[in-house]
């Protein structure tokens, strides 16, 4: 057997492990075995061509899968650490695409993490990343993700109804049970006013004016916020301080 013909081998059983569209590096593969970089590239190319792998960058693949990759599986070695536990999360049109309230991702991603970092550029999207402050984990991001969709409610050029935004969210903090909403109550505290604002209307119709106790507490009783939602949408919006429009579009 050529050397070849032995990183072909090698990298078979190393991709039988992996579930289709996980992303891997060069350097993960090398971890195991001591060959040159480049002539791993190179039988990689070979496979990228047969449809086994794909290229997503510069030393960076995933498993093929026939299927075009989720962004989060593009990028998912920038979302979890070596022990997989998570530290990013899609936010803006991304989460969006993947509630099924718009239609598809676009070229722009924007993932959000703990750290500051620079732009990744994988499978013809750019990934850009801002800066959570707040903790991300498995047991928080989700959370988090809603919020952040609140928080461009009233973002210009959105091609989306902002009141289709609010009631997704209206709709996940529906099904929740009282521990989670005050696990959400509790990270929107980090969020500006408007963010709590929004959450404690939804919390108000769904748990309760006590489930969103701290969240009122929390607001300025005298300053109200104007918000791109409809009165229909936003019944509650006067005792939240919040000024909508007047009418659904």
């Amino acid at each position: 057997m050529n050397l070849k013909e032995e990183i072909n081998s090698r990298l078979l059983i190393f991709l039988r492990g992996m579930d289709d569209g996980e992303v891997f590096r060069v350097d993960d593969f090398n971890v195991a075995h001591e060959f040159n970089s480049s002539q791993v590239s190179r039988v990689l190319s070979v496979m990228a061509e047969q449809g086994l792998v794909a290229k997503l960058s510069k030393g960076v693949y995933a498993k093929g899968s026939g299927n075009p990759l989720h962004p989060e599986n593009m990028i998912r070695d920038c979302l979890f650490d070596d022990k997989g536990g998570r530290i990013g999360y899609l936010t803006g049109r991304s989460y969006l695409a993947s509630a099924g309230i718009v239609d598809g991702y676009g070229k722009n991603v924007t993932v959000a993490v703990s750290k500051k970092r620079g732009a990744v550029s994988r499978g013809g999207m750019t990934f850009r990343f801002v800066v959570q402050s707040l903790p991300i984990n498995d047991n928080t991001y989700e959370f988090l993700q809603m919020l952040d969709a609140l928080r461009v409610i009233n973002r210009a050029g959105m091609d989306v109804p902002a009141d289709a935004v609010y009631e997704h969210v209206k709709s996940e903090v529906r099904l929740m049970s009282p521990a989670r909403v005050d696990r959400m109550t509790g990270l929107a505290l980090g969020y500006p006013r408007m963010v709590r604002a929004l959450l404690g209307s939804i919390v108000d119709t769904t748990h309760g004016i006590a489930s969103a106790s701290r969240l009122m507490i929390s607001l300025n009783c005298t300053t109200v916020t104007a918000v791109n939602l409809s009165c229909d949408t936003l019944p509650n919006a006067g005792p939240w301080r919040l000024s909508c429009r007047t009418k659904s579009l």
